[in-house]
């Protein structure tokens, strides 16, 4: 891609400013691939060509709009073709536009700097029980599956979706506080 192929506003983020914008935004543009196919590899993969397309592209990017939000809809893209071509079912509508909102808070507390998500979702976990706890980094570190972490822990498979589930809405109400995403808090 050449300087002349880009429009003026795309100009301005060439070429440190591109670089830039990655940077700002790599770990959550991770975060929300790899929370779309809960595997990390694909979710690095997604969000590794959603970078390349985006520079590729950048003469069609306003530099106006959110950078963030738009390589999460190429990302989300790419999540549709993964999940044609694994024939892997998708999430709801409901819940892709769920987990959007939610980066798209996160997008407005750190441009208002009210912090940082990683550092927040850290404090967050110290809250959980060293038993839920265990239960997260099986499921989304080790990549075990319910049964599996079931196994390891001595009990069921619906004990350890229950904790995951809990788990997910203790870290959601604590990050929506701690970040002060939620309006009027």
């Amino acid at each position: 891609m050449t300087t002349a192929n880009v429009s003026d506003a795309a100009k301005a983020l060439l070429p440190k400013g591109f670089e830039a914008l990655v940077r700002e935004h790599h770990r959550r543009l991770l975060a929300y691939a790899i929370t779309l196919t809960h595997r990390n590899d694909v979710g690095e993969d997604l969000a590794q060509d959603a970078l390349l397309i985006a520079h590729r592209d950048l003469d069609k990017f306003d530099a106006t709009r959110d950078f963030g939000a738009w390589v999460r809809g190429i990302i989300r893209m790419k999540y549709f073709e993964w999940t044609r071509a694994h024939r892997t079912e998708r999430m709801s509508e409901g819940r892709l536009e769920a987990i959007e909102a939610q980066h798209r808070e996160w997008d407005r507390a750190a441009e208002e700097g009210r912090g940082d998500a990683l550092k927040a979702l850290r404090l967050c976990r110290e809250e959980l029980g060293a038993h839920v706890t265990e239960t997260l980094d099986l499921f989304y570190s080790g990549q075990k599956t319910c049964a599996d972490i079931a196994g390891r822990l001595g009990t069921t498979e619906v004990v350890v979706r229950k904790r995951l589930q809990r788990a997910r809405d203790v870290l959601g109400d604590c990050l929506k506080k701690r970040l002060g995403a939620v309006h009027g808090a």
